[in-house]
């Protein structure tokens, strides 16, 4: 039997990671020695997160009026993000130690801007972007005040229960990315059904939870220690498993129990950051296994066929439906549609946009126009300065704050096209199944909007003819009036011209990203049918290679398994141990 390792030229090597390096040194030998490209994607990412120091995510989840954000503030030092009694928090919203004081707005196209820390609440509230109108995907704060807990990234979500269901589709959305999650329970009522619902949702995604229970000054020290064990009792028996609970309130005379949240949850999972970056890592590395491991199984399922049968098994596999040019041409239309609803889409706002444009520009022209002394040439040129400023001021406005709305043609085709390519691999997988028997899980294609930045601001010429060389025979006592309606009653003109000249560049920046888009579809597509392709026509003499290849995965598997084993269960009180070594270890 061809033995696993002789699957590459040469000796396996392992550096210093351990079992994370292996894996990678694994792959991508197997990669290149058969082709299979459609796997490199996400053979970089693993290589890639391998040597990231990205901030541990801390995620505070519960129902609207739990105090999450109260308790964020306290961290934070200052009222950072908004509280009331009704559903306030409309949008994701991360804090985090930096230098300075900043605030950064994430919108869902993939555009962001800086803005003072103290609007904030204008981009983050229910009040003040309902629905999340804006169309905002996040907004992060860096505060020089976490300085102490440089490494974690506290992320404030959208209550649970409220009454807005995009609230709460946006807090479970965040789900996949936590990296310790603290459920919020209010004294008022203790423990509801949807509480209970979000752990048993969370402990999909992260063995990391943490309970604390807030407004603990509502009541007295005998009700509070009822509480708490009521929470831990009906926990336990509905998980089987010890949660480690946490009295909070934001009242000065409590601060011994922020005290104990802080030094017994924070100050450890802040200590024992990196092996929870090694969780997420591995989450990514067993992906991979797996991804691999089906490509082998395919390639095994084709190399058992007889070798006279290679072109037929190509034909019944790679049919028309499953053809990289009838995806290419899908996909290719698809795109062009969407480009074609970008420009009507933002001319639409644009209209929207005139009437309450031109009232500005025009009251702060006829201001400025009553200072103005001297002819009609000098009142003409200092008109003319007035206009181009006022007019790139607004044009500036528009792109700062529309610019997520004007994106959405370019979210609508990231979507438009993931469903097409994800179409073709369901159809492809459905092929193996028919025909080899083999189970050929679709990887999903996951396109990154690139950031169109804002256009460049140019303003045309303002004048079609230049009646101001008249000026030495217009005498302006009388033909100022007359000078001053002509100035004014061609704003309305040069607002809508210069928005259509802005969406224009918009429309080119938007649909240059689509194109872009399209380009990266057509490429996954490829890579997937260049590695189907590659292994349909391995031979029967390479089964056992195949065979051996199968077995490596699973090894790597069961190690990387083994792996995991050694890390405390942070559900067994929440505590997180320093385990960065544990690679170097193990190998």
């Amino acid at each position: 039997m061809q033995k696993a390792q002789d699957m590459t030229d040469g000796s396996v090597t392992v550096s210093s990671n351990g079992i994370l390096s292996r894996v990678v040194t694994r792959i991508e030998a197997i990669e290149a020695k058969y082709g299979i490209v459609a796997v490199k994607p996400h053979l970089d990412a693993c290589k890639a997160v391998l040597h990231q120091k990205d901030a541990i995510d801390v995620c505070v989840f519960g129902r609207f009026k739990a105090g999450k954000s109260s308790l964020l503030n306290y961290l934070a030092g200052a009222p950072i993000l908004p509280v009331g009694v009704t559903p306030v928090t409309a949008v994701i919203t991360r804090l985090r130690f930096g230098p300075t004081e900043r605030a950064i707005v994430h919108y869902s196209c993939g555009l962001s801007e800086e803005v003072p820390v103290e609007s904030v609440e204008a981009f983050v509230s229910e009040s003040e972007n309902p629905e999340n109108r804006k169309r905002i995907d996040s907004v992060t704060v860096e505060l020089p005040s976490l300085k102490r807990y440089d490494g974690l990234q506290f992320v404030d979500t959208p209550g649970l229960d409220s009454v807005f269901q995009h609230n709460t589709d946006t807090a479970l959305g965040w789900l996949p990315k936590v990296g310790l999650a603290l459920v919020a329970i209010s004294v008022d009522p203790p423990l509801s059904r949807q509480d209970v619902a979000l752990i048993r949702n969370l402990r999909n995604y992260t063995p990391r939870i943490a309970i604390v229970i807030t407004k603990a000054d509502l009541l007295a020290e005998h009700e509070i220690e009822e509480i708490v064990s009521f929470v831990g009792e009906r926990l336990g028996k509905e998980f089987d498993e010890d949660f480690r609970i946490f009295q909070f309130s934001t009242i000065p005379d409590h601060a011994g129990l922020r005290k104990t949240f802080e030094g017994s949850l924070l100050q450890p999972l802040l200590e024992g950051r990196e092996s929870i970056r090694a969780d997420i890592v591995r989450f990514k590395f067993r992906a991979l296994l797996a991804q691999t491991g089906e490509y082998l199984s395919l390639a095994l399922a084709a190399a058992q066929q007889a070798d006279a049968d290679r072109s037929k098994l190509r034909d019944l596999i790679l049919n028309e439906k499953a053809s990289f040019e009838s995806i290419r041409m899908d996909l290719s239309a698809l795109a062009t549609e969407c480009a074609g609803q970008t420009r009507p889409w933002i001319m639409k706002r644009m209209n929207e946009l005139h009437p309450a444009i031109t009232e500005r520009v025009t009251r702060a022209l006829s201001g400025a126009l009553s200072e103005m002394k001297g002819n009609l040439w000098n009142l003409s040129r200092a008109y003319e300065k007035c206009l181009l400023d006022s007019v790139a001021r607004e044009m500036k406005e528009v792109s700062g704050e529309e610019g997520g709305h004007f994106c959405i043609p370019l979210e609508k085709a990231r979507g438009t096209l993931s469903r097409a390519e994800q179409g073709f691999r369901d159809r492809l997988a459905d092929n193996i199944q028919r025909v080899l028997g083999v189970r050929f899980a679709p990887q999903r294609f996951e396109s990154k909007i690139d950031q169109p930045p804002a256009p460049h601001i140019a303003i045309g010429n303002l004048f079609v003819f230049n009646t101001d060389l008249l000026w030495f025979i217009i005498p302006m006592s009388i033909f100022r009036p007359w000078a001053v309606r002509h100035f004014l009653g061609r704003i309305p003109y040069e607002i809508e011209k210069n928005l259509s000249r802005l969406a224009s560049r918009w429309t080119d920046k938007i649909n240059a990203a689509i194109l872009k888009m399209q380009f990266e579809a057509e490429k996954s597509v490829r890579d997937e049918i260049v590695s189907v392709e590659s292994l349909i026509f391995r031979t029967q003499s390479e089964a056992e290679g195949f065979r051996g290849g199968l077995e490596e995965i699973d090894s790597l598997s069961s190690m990387l398994d083994s792996y995991n084993d050694n890390l405390d269960r942070p559900n067994q009180g929440c505590s997180i141990t320093q385990t960065a070594n544990l690679d170097e270890e193990k190998s």
